[in-house]
């Protein structure tokens, strides 16, 4: 019965969230992320000449940002927050399902992820049939006119896994050349490029890693004398 009791309280310590733990999501709706969400927007243009943003709407659930009237505008959202998980129970994920249509510029729409001490961020850039690794100068071709899932997964914000549609892409390190601070953001964040993104669903977070608490358990039952003698 000890050993019992032993398993079922260590394994609700190993899986339960750690007080970093949180969870963001944006859903592609009812409204708009910065009405839904803790999302600010970002918009406008230098000059006015794309008339304070983007043409937004919501289309079955799918956030459509279409900034293909003018060149000059940008329009992007983001969380800024401290963003990393809390070693060494935490991963950090990120998740975004999107697509890009033609007639878009390559490189307008992206990702970015800033982690927390000491600066350093990822980007994502996407394209109609390809995206790029900004960060790492590598490109990668994709199926257009179709939709892609992307997970982002890091357990200590230096290196990372990239899974397209559920398949390892790359795994690679950070940028250490960044003067932002703490943040998520997505959504076109270029001027001089004109796009059409269709989002649906942005998530991010740190969230308890299984397969670390799990090895944390198996330890704790073999090395504690307890549990042992009761075995």
């Amino acid at each position: 019965m000890t050993r019992i009791v032993y398993m079922v309280t260590w394994a609700g310590l190993a899986v339960a969230p750690a007080p970093g733990a949180y969870w963001i999501a944006y859903e592609g709706g009812p409204g708009f992320p910065e009405q839904v969400g803790p999302w600010t927007r970002e918009f406008g243009d230098e000059h006015g000449f794309g008339h304070g943003g983007a043409e937004r709407r919501i289309e079955d659930g799918i956030f459509v940002l279409d900034s293909l009237r003018h060149d000059q505008i940008f329009d992007f959202y983001e969380v800024r927050r401290k963003i990393d998980p809390m070693p060494p129970f935490e991963l950090f994920v990120g998740e975004w399902r999107v697509r890009v249509d033609e007639p878009s510029d390559p490189w307008d729409v992206g990702v970015s992820i800033v982690r927390d001490e000491p600066p350093g961020w990822f980007i994502l850039k996407l394209a109609p049939g390809r995206i790029r690794i900004y960060t790492e100068a590598l490109e990668f071709p994709i199926a257009p006119g179709t939709f892609h899932t992307y997970r982002f997964t890091s357990a200590d914000m230096r290196q990372y896994e990239l899974f397209l549609d559920g398949e390892l892409l790359h795994r690679g390190r950070f940028d250490d050349q960044t003067f932002f601070n703490s943040r998520f953001s997505f959504g076109d964040g270029v001027q001089g490029r004109r796009s059409i993104s269709r989002w649906d669903y942005v998530r991010f977070g740190a969230l308890p890693d299984v397969s670390t608490s799990a090895l944390a358990l198996v330890a704790f039952l073999y090395l504690n004398p307890l549990v042992r003698r009761q075995g």
